[in-house]
């Protein structure tokens, strides 16, 4: 049995053993097909009487006396095709045919799609969280600056207590003095009469100012505790804008690692 025929013998072999779905050919010194097996079915071809075309690989290697491994790009025949072409040798050493492996490459254009489309959208989607994230950082700091001007108002505000009991004190002393200005305007009799109608005049004045130091406190209580709760809102939405910045920045990365990986596999589908 000639090295033809056992090699013709074993195509089924070969096409089963290859992990990739591959079509294997078996021709001889003139590129006649000789043996033949392939994972399309559909795909007739008459042993003994189809002949591969000059420009396959195969009469390449018979002339080269080499295996050479061969890729033809999709725009040749509507789909990427590679594979091997190795020749046969009779016990002389002399070329008697080829061994043509012929892998239809669809699995590695899947893959390269599907990771050119998943480095797509891993840059799309960084490119956003990098841009929310800045956004979030920005926001932070607005906050912050927010919550100081609003602590520096409650301080302000609590400063305000001292002015009040100032006013609050005044007013009462003058309430005191209106009251024994009264007294001894009443002890004049007639001579006191206008000094009773300032001594009147001063008490009301006093009273007036009690009644509005206690207005203004009361309106005070009123802003220090809503600023108090605006700063605590702040603060809050301070903290989440934090965790925000700290998460987008966390997606950008994972982002990243998946466009490593994503070409990672186009690589490894261009060595199927």
């Amino acid at each position: 049995m000639t090295n033809l025929k056992i090699v013709v013998d074993s195509v089924e072999l070969i096409q089963n053993t290859n992990p990739i779905p591959c079509t294997v050919i078996v021709v001889d010194r003139e590129g006649i097909v000789r043996g033949y097996a392939s994972s399309n079915k559909d795909h007739d071809t008459k042993i003994g009487e189809s002949k591969l075309p000059k420009q396959s690989a195969a009469y390449t290697c018979m002339g080269q006396g080499k295996t050479i491994t061969y890729r033809l790009p999709k725009q040749v025949i509507g789909i990427v095709v590679k594979g091997k072409a190795s020749p046969i040798f009779d016990e002389s050493r002399n070329v008697i045919g080829a061994l043509v492996i012929v892998q239809f490459a669809d699995i590695e254009e899947q893959l390269t799609d599907v990771a050119q489309t998943v480095t797509t959208m891993a840059h799309e989607v960084r490119h956003a969280t990098e841009e929310l994230g800045d956004t979030a950082v920005l926001l932070a700091k607005d906050l912050s600056e927010i919550k100081h001007g609003g602590e520096k108002v409650l301080a302000e505000i609590d400063k305000t207590g001292d002015i009040l009991k100032f006013v609050s004190d005044v007013a009462a002393q003058s309430n005191l003095l209106g009251l024994n200005a009264a007294i001894e305007a009443a002890r004049a009799g007639e001579h006191g009469r206008g000094f009773a109608v300032v001594a009147d005049e001063i008490r009301k004045m006093a009273l007036n100012s009690a009644n509005s130091v206690n207005e203004i406190r009361n309106i005070l209580k009123d802003i220090h505790h809503d600023t108090r709760e605006v700063v605590k809102v702040i603060v809050s939405t301070a903290e989440i804008s934090d965790r925000q910045a700290a998460a987008t920045e966390e997606i950008g990365a994972t982002m990243q690692s998946l466009a490593v990986t994503a070409g990672e596999i186009e690589k490894i589908a261009q060595k199927l």
